[in-house]
């Protein structure tokens, strides 16, 4: 595919004549050439530029355009006054114009430590996405990425850092545009390895169009981290510290000619935090309970290197290296009763102790090529990237019985290696009228392996014995070849349509315990549709139709049995179909002058195959050569039908030193399921933020945020929701080259409850949880050196929409 666009390329460029306008930038007093001077070319009476390039090393520039006529030159340079070229002819009989040497004198102050930067609104509404600037944010300073999704429209995350968009979990998440396999392992624990201070925007694609996978139902989160284009060598450095999080990140930026290079490193410590628990389980013949504490403690290191080596003013090539090593440590002590109706003898009680390790180690690396070609607006682009992943887990489980006599005792280890390779290729080719055709293929290969290796307790030598039957050799390896095509048009000054469609082949091959298991392969056709009006002064109208898939995780589709808790047990299930969706949106969206927004959302998703977690209680299961009784097995399973509906509204008001801005979800959720009782459930679900900034000062502002998510029913019965409420103070300090901020979320509450009731075929279930989740941060932040010449580039009108 890629060869077939180089050569589409070739037939293009050969029937396109070009007209050329070249020349050299220079100092005027030391007649040194000035790189980076920025040239544009513009048709007399129009601001839009019809080309444009930055000088090189030498101070040459050599630009191709595709219309004859009188034309404007302007040349520009940070502390130089610039220099206007005006009625520049070209025509079939002058194709190329040099205006040679071009002198440049300086201005009479020299610009230092400059930064040129548009004032964006909070958020930017685009024909296909919604874009969250997270800049500007106070609160979230000292927390992690998703102490900002948080404040995103339309998405929510619980207290445990789960990430849900409209209400659903199935989420796809990128960074910088580009997959990561380690948000498919655990993407909670993921997003706690990402500071929210690195954060410059979150942008929201609830329907997708036919350029990105159509992995994930509820749409994707792209999460873009805060870049640097200033000449020179500079950095920053962010200290923080507090009552649960300790983290520091330091990033140094070198750019210079041709190379521009950014290396930094992050490390974070979550201190030690107890949770407290109880749970009951009733049926008809027993009654189980238990309480207890969990002590949890997490860590992260992440070092990154990136570079871009600029080719020419047309193409560049780019590469990454990333490595990231988080885990936690999770130890706890419970006591467990079991009551019998019929046999008083039988009860039990127990006190069970647990400590379980997790350790992900993940290196990306990945290679970029992006070429310019002879249009405007047409690009060639194509990139490798490859994941190795080491997940390492073990557990360690004790029991003793009331007299302190060792009853049963486990461990277990769990080794997963995983190398995920992602080879895409894009073209981008604009037409007249704005017209605009997109193709492209990627592949995704995936080659995944779980070992594990089980030993039980022997009471009689004391000892701990290597457990055969119960030990786990998995293998799966998951080809997904994909290929789309995409075409946007202005139907009328103000109308416009993308239409795109995309299809993806899944190849499936899984085997456990070096026996193949049969698993389907499957192809899906999924097309995508949007439809755009503007009119009058920030008013947009959009209706969008799209389908996604979500493919079982190799976690969900692994039969092994955990049986760290033996009473408590989780079973993947290699039977598993993936979720097929049909998604349709209608938005309206309201910009105003001085920085006010509203965006109402209106929604309808549409769920086959639907895939929940269930749980289901067994008097008795065996495990390999051993037997476990009144145990409750929680799987996946394909539960049937699901309908969600809802609207979601997102507004910001700007009242002079205050800015004002609320997020409300409300959402009705349909299930169909036989493995419900009744055959149906349906449940409401109400979420809400407020934010509220306070400028005191150009130095000094202050923030308030309150957040609360209702309970919400899934399958088998209902689980929490919770409210959470944050302060912060920031101060610039130095000519804002530092800032210290002060946070705070729940100071009066040092427990959240999290209560959750489940009922299944032939139990009640019913958890508390009391998490922990009052904290107190102070951060520090210092940029230092000097940025020669720095440039942000606003594609986007006043009112935050794309031109």
């Amino acid at each position: 595919m890629l060869v077939f666009l180089l050569h589409l390329h070739g037939l293009l460029y050969a029937q396109v004549k070009t007209y050329t306008i070249s020349g050299k930038v220079q100092d005027s007093l030391s007649k040194a050439s000035i790189d980076y001077a920025t040239v544009t070319v513009f048709k007399p009476g129009n601001t839009m530029p019809v080309g444009g390039a930055l000088t090189d090393a030498k101070g040459g520039f050599k630009i191709d355009i595709q219309d004859s006529g009188l034309f404007t030159i302007r040349v520009e340079f940070i502390g130089y006054h610039s220099k206007t070229f005006d009625k520049v002819l070209l025509s079939p009989l002058r194709r190329t114009a040099d205006l040679g040497k071009i002198f440049l004198s300086t201005g009479r102050k020299t610009l230092q430590n400059v930064e040129v930067r548009a004032k964006k609104n909070f958020v930017e509404n685009h024909i296909d996405k919604i874009v969250y600037n997270a800049e500007k944010d106070i609160s979230s300073q000292t927390g992690m990425a998703p102490d900002v999704l948080k404040k995103v429209p339309q998405v929510s995350v619980d207290i445990n850092g789960n990430v849900e968009l409209q209400g659903n979990a199935n989420v796809k998440v990128l960074i910088n545009g580009k997959p990561s396999a380690m948000f498919d392992n655990n993407l909670a624990e993921a997003l706690q390895t990402i500071p929210a201070n690195m954060i410059k925007s979150i942008e929201v694609i609830t329907s997708p169009g036919a350029k990105y996978d159509a992995e994930g139902t509820a749409g994707i989160i792209n999460i873009i981290l805060k870049d640097n284009t200033s000449q020179g060598v500079n950095g920053n450095i962010n200290i923080t510290t507090g009552s649960l999080l300790q983290s520091a990140s330091g990033n140094l930026h070198i750019k210079k000619g041709k190379w521009d290079i950014n290396l930094s490193l992050f490390g974070n410590v979550f201190l030690k935090s107890t949770t407290l628990y109880q749970l009951s389980r009733s049926s008809d013949s027993l009654l189980f309970m238990q309480n207890g504490r969990g002590n949890l403690q997490r860590n992260a290191y992440k070092p990154q290197a990136n570079f871009t080596y600029a080719i020419n003013h047309n193409s560049s090539l780019g590469g990454n290296f990333n490595y990231n090593n988080y885990g936690n440590i999770n130890d706890g002590n419970n006591r467990q009763w079991q009551y019998y109706n019929y046999d008083s003898a039988a009860n039990t009680q127990n006190n069970r102790f647990s400590d379980n390790r997790f350790r992900n180690r993940i290196a990306d690396w990945g290679l970029n090529y992006h070429n310019k070609m002879a249009h405007e607006g047409e690009e060639l682009s194509a990139y490798l990237q490859q994941t190795f992943i080491n997940n390492s887990s073990s557990y360690t489980q004790d029991q003793f019985n009331s007299v302190n006599t060792h009853l049963s005792g486990a461990m277990g280890t769990n080794q997963i290696q995983d190398i995920e390779t992602y080879i895409t290729a894009d073209y981008t080719r604009p037409f007249k009228n704005d017209e605009v055709l997109e193709m492209g293929t990627k592949e995704t290969l995936s080659r995944i392996s779980s070992t594990s290796a089980q030993f039980i307790y022997n009471s009689a030598s004391d000892v701990y014995l290597p457990a055969g039957l119960l030990s786990d050799d998995f293998k799966y390896n998951r080809n997904v070849y994909a290929a789309y095509l995409s075409f946007s048009t202005p139907l009328t000054k103000a109308l416009g349509i993308k239409l795109g469609i995309r299809d993806e082949y899944t190849d499936n091959h899984l085997s456990f315990t070096g026996i193949a298991q049969p698993i389907a392969s499957y192809n899906s056709f999924i097309p995508s549709f949007t439809i755009a009006n503007k009119w009058g002064k920030g008013n947009t109208l959009k209706l969008s139709i799209s389908g996604r898939i979500q493919r079982p995780s190799y976690r969900d589709l692994n039969p092994f049995i955990n049986a760290a808790d033996p009473l408590n047990v989780t079973q993947g299930n290699p039977g598993l179909s993936p979720e097929r969706t049909v998604y349709a949106e209608m938005s309206y969206s309201k910009f105003y002058d001085k920085g006010g927004s509203f965006i109402i959302n209106l929604f309808y998703r549409h769920t086959g195959d639907d895939e929940q977690g269930y749980i289901k209680a067994v008097d008795s299961l065996r495990i390999g050569d051993s037997v476990y009784h009144n145990v409750s097995v929680s799987t996946q399973v394909n539960a049937g039908l699901q309908q969600m509906m809802g609207s979601s509204m997102f507004g910001t008001l700007p009242l002079g030193k205050m800015d004002i801005r609320a997020n409300v979800l409300l959402l009705y959720k349909y299930i169909n399921s036989s493995l419900v009782s009744g055959g149906v459930a349906t449940g409401f679900v109400y979420r809400g933020n407020v934010n509220v900034s306070y400028a005191f000062t150009n130095d000094i502002s202050a923030e308030a945020f309150g957040n609360y998510q209702s309970p919400h029913a899934e399958m088998q019965g209902k689980f929490p929701g919770f409210y959470s409420y944050s302060f912060a103070l920031r101060k610039f300090l130095w000519n804002k080259k530092a800032s210290i901020a002060l946070t705070t979320t729940n100071p009066f509450n040092e427990y959240t409850n999290q209560v959750t009731n489940i009922t299944g075929l032939n139990f009640v279930l019913q958890s508390t949880n009391s998490v922990p989740y009052r904290s107190f941060g102070l951060n520090f932040n210092y940029k230092f050196g000097r940025l020669e010449y720095k440039e942000k580039k606003e594609d986007k009108d006043a009112n935050g929409e794309d031109n």
